[in-house]
């Protein structure tokens, strides 16, 4: 998988534990049980990893977002020198290729 589907996986699971998070919370304050607390606590910590996580892979995808005008003028770079290369290549083939002709003769 690329960086970019990682990142909006990574996205997706921060969402989705800070979902569970407001959740539980939800569900521990109308029901009120004996334990409580720890659901409150747990449910806080799940939000905060959460928005946390999610928080930090959109910033991964947005800083991604910037550098990619220049990796695209780069690849377009290396692409032209690499036609010059492959012409280069044609060239020494078809040379080859008559001298292995002349050999055979």
């Amino acid at each position: 998988m690329s960086q970019k589907s990682w990142d909006v996986l990574r996205i997706v699971a921060g969402l989705y534990l800070a979902y569970l998070g407001v959740k539980s919370m939800m569900t521990a304050i109308s029901d009120r049980p004996e334990n409580m607390v720890f659901f409150l606590i747990m449910a806080v910590i799940f939000m905060i990893t959460g928005a946390g996580y999610a928080i930090y892979a959109i910033r991964r995808v947005w800083a991604g977002r910037n550098e990619e005008p220049e990796a695209i003028e780069e690849n377009e770079d290396f692409e032209n020198s690499g036609e010059e290369t492959a012409e280069d290549n044609e060239e020494d083939d078809s040379e080859e290729d008559d001298a292995n002709e002349e050999e055979e003769e």
